[in-house]
């Protein structure tokens, strides 16, 4: 039976450590992938949530001037995790994806 451990950071900097055990290392790196996507979905929605209240801060404060920035505009806008999914599933990962650790700290 294959252990990997994989360890992570949330947002606000908290390690977030699982240990998967499976019979073959094509599941464990499968349940692995599911991890990665969870996690990095909650980062993005909290990411979302960041941006959101710094607009709302920045209109509240009288002596910041209000600009336009169209990247700012597209990173409001919430990923949609079933679209996500679905590309994933169309294209596969890409060869930048997180490999499980064998050395947790």
């Amino acid at each position: 039976m294959g252990v990997f451990a994989y360890t992570a950071k949330t947002a606000d900097g908290k390690k977030v450590e699982s240990v998967i055990r499976a019979s073959n290392k094509g599941a464990a790196q499968a349940e692995l992938k599911k991890k990665n996507l969870t996690v990095a979905t909650l980062t993005e929605q909290k990411v979302t949530k960041l941006i959101h209240l710094i607009e709302e801060l920045r209109a509240d404060l009288p002596g910041v001037r209000m600009r336009h920035d169209p990247h700012v505009s597209q990173l409001k806008k919430p990923t949609d995790p079933a679209q996500v999914a679905s590309a994933l599933k169309e294209h596969g990962p890409s060869s930048d994806a997180a490999e499980p650790n064998p050395h947790p700290e």
